[in-house]
């Protein structure tokens, strides 16, 4: 095994595979966290065959139910010591209403609560490991005020606003998490890959005659899954930003943050309606785990 693990989530396909290849290269252990068996199997084939290296693990989880998410940690825990660098790349746009297993809205249970319960649920395991990272692809295309009325539904919802307010989340959830393990030796920032043609991209415009010209437009101009990972691959890798915590990047370098992730009353409404949803106030649970023996 390689001395470092990783472990990224939505890696069958799109920018999470090809940051999984890129974490190899870089010579992470690479845990491939899909929603099926089947689909982690067939991305370390790929992904072995590709890059002709043997750091490949699958790991299988619907991260729209807590349940499995519970499920795969608890096996991570128990098969790793350490975890060096956590991913959380996977997310989606759904056009309709649908619900996740626990009855929340399917783009808020897999874009931020999914989000938050990997992060504690690995972070002992991240705090153990030196210099451990945690990166979150966020987006562009966010909110600028926590409104958590987007997420509801299904009268009057609209994907788009439900995938724009997720997004606001992950830099909420992540700015906070960064001030709350200040000193703790793990980082946590905030990426947009950029306009990169994926699934998830066709998704986000939407479906139908009208949207048709805009996919053809997004197709040409958005860049490729390998040229959507190098920002996330630098700000799990690149040496010159170890302990750089709380930040956003976008295009590789520093960018400036939405001002509601520098709003503490934004995290704090964030955290608390969280918590409600969840059962997890991430500020009780980062307080145990930092208090507990390792």
């Amino acid at each position: 095994m390689s001395e470092r693990l990783a472990v990224i989530t939505g890696a069958n396909r799109g920018i999470g595979r090809a940051t999984a290849a890129g974490l190899a290269r870089a010579g992470f252990e690479t845990v491939l966290w899909c929603r099926t068996p089947e689909q982690a199997e067939a991305a370390v084939v790929d992904l072995e065959e590709r890059s002709r290296l043997d750091r490949f693990s699958p790991m299988a989880g619907d991260l729209a139910d807590p349940d499995a998410i519970r499920d795969g940690v608890g096996r991570l825990r128990a098969r790793y010591q350490q975890i060096h660098l956590l991913v959380n790349n996977a997310g989606v746009v759904a056009n309709e209403y649908r619900e996740a297993p626990d009855g929340h809205e399917l783009t808020l249970a897999v874009n931020h609560l999914a989000p938050v319960r990997l992060t504690l649920g690995l972070l002992p395991s991240l705090l153990v490991s030196r210099g451990a990272r945690i990166v979150t692809l966020a987006s562009a295309a966010h909110d600028k005020a926590f409104d958590p009325s987007r997420l509801k539904g299904p009268a009057g919802f609209r994907g788009r606003k439900a995938y724009t307010q997720s997004k606001l989340l992950n830099f909420l959830f992540t700015f906070d998490l960064a001030e709350r393990l200040e000193g703790s030796g793990v980082s946590a920032n905030v990426v947009h890959p950029g306009v990169v043609s994926t699934g998830l991209l066709q998704d986000f415009v939407g479906g139908g005659a009208l949207g048709a010209p805009v996919r053809a437009l997004m197709g040409t101009v958005g860049s490729s899954p390998d040229k959507g990972a190098r920002t996330t691959l630098r700000v799990a890798t690149d040496p010159i930003l170890t302990g750089v915590t709380g930040r956003y990047f976008r295009g590789r370098q520093e960018a400036t943050p939405p001002d509601a992730a520098l709003d503490r009353e934004a995290r704090d409404q964030a955290r608390r309606w969280t918590a409600e949803l969840t059962g997890l106030d991430w500020a009780e649970v980062v307080s145990r785990t930092l208090d507990a023996p390792r």
